[in-house]
């Protein structure tokens, strides 16, 4: 998967970073890591959206400047599926103060 984040980032620098809301995933489309950060971001910042593509750029996001900074949520609807490199992920966010809820 490629997704051109140069252009969404430039595109997010008019944004002002928000603060505890609730972002919806749909988990019957994450898979993988690459469709966890793919998701992640559309829920964030809209259609083709970017937050993250990988741990590092994900703490890059989560610093701000790509519309919202923790505290905050992510619900995920469905999401059954639960792989190792996307726990690892999830980790990362509630160690930085996201919020992980499931519904089923």
């Amino acid at each position: 998967m490629i997704r051109n984040h140069h252009n969404t980032y430039a595109n997010c620098l008019h944004l002002q970073d928000e603060t505890n809301q609730t972002f919806y995933l749909n988990g019957r489309n994450i898979t993988d890591k690459n469709s966890f950060y793919f998701s992640l971001g559309e829920a964030i910042n809209g259609p083709g959206g970017y937050f993250g593509a990988c741990l590092d750029s994900l703490s890059d996001c989560l610093s701000g400047g790509f519309g919202v900074v923790p505290p905050f949520a992510i619900e995920f609807r469905g999401y059954t599926n639960k792989s190792e490199s996307v726990e690892t992920i999830l980790q990362v966010l509630r160690e930085q103060k996201v919020e992980i809820r499931y519904k089923f």
